[in-house]
């Protein structure tokens, strides 16, 4: 008996230490290679250069009935990750009625830029192209008293009271919408304000 319990735990010792390490060290690697993996699919890239700006330009009613205002949408050269899109509405008198700006990777993450693939910068520039060619489609132009983002809007939905009242109140009034950074946005002149205003944003998946 003596001889055996020495050989005995040494014998147990040995199977325990081969059932156990194996095991740890396939659920470490297996853990480390997924976690790799899904982070690579979803990074964009550091710099998308532009060589030559986006540029969009529309003339249309907006805050004058007898001429015509300018619209301008614009992407400057350079990284694109870095810089801003501008969206901009001059008035006949050449005066700056209306400015907004956002984020070019806001839209690719949302439906202009597909994350589950390796980041390839002429895919990245190729769908902000496109996105500027949509900006000022005949779909963004309408008046209020068509438009049912204006004439339905929630209490939440209105961003201006004073524009969104002159809006309703004059269903003859132009409203531009377009989309950006995950919202539809409806802009129309404010007499009032003296100054494009947008009067009405709702989320994308509610917005008409």
């Amino acid at each position: 008996m003596k001889l055996l319990s020495p050989l005995l735990f040494i014998f147990c010792l040995a199977l325990t230490s081969c059932n156990h390490h194996p095991k740890e060290d396939t659920q470490s690697v297996v853990s480390s290679t997924d976690s790799t993996i899904s982070e690579k699919a979803y990074v964009l890239p550091d710099s998308v250069m532009l060589t030559e700006p986006i540029i969009k330009t529309l003339r249309h009613y907006f805050s004058d009935t007898t001429n015509m205002d300018s619209f301008v949408v614009e992407m400057p050269a350079g990284n694109m990750m870095a810089n801003w899109l501008q969206i901009k509405i001059y008035n006949p008198a050449n005066n700056l009625i209306y400015i907004d700006s956002f984020s070019a990777t806001n839209m690719w993450s949302a439906e202009y830029f597909d994350q589950a693939k390796a980041p390839n910068p002429e895919i990245a520039a190729n769908a902000l192209r496109q996105f500027v060619m949509t900006i000022f489609t005949i779909n963004n132009f309408n008046y209020a008293g068509e438009e049912n983002a204006i004439k339905n809007a929630a209490a939440n939905d209105i961003k201006n009271m004073i524009a969104w009242n002159e809006a309703v109140s004059d269903t003859d009034r132009i409203i531009f919408n377009y989309y950006g950074n995950g919202t539809r946005n409806y802009v129309n002149y404010s007499n009032k304000l003296k100054r494009g205003v947008m009067s009405v944003q709702t989320y994308i998946e509610d917005a008409d």
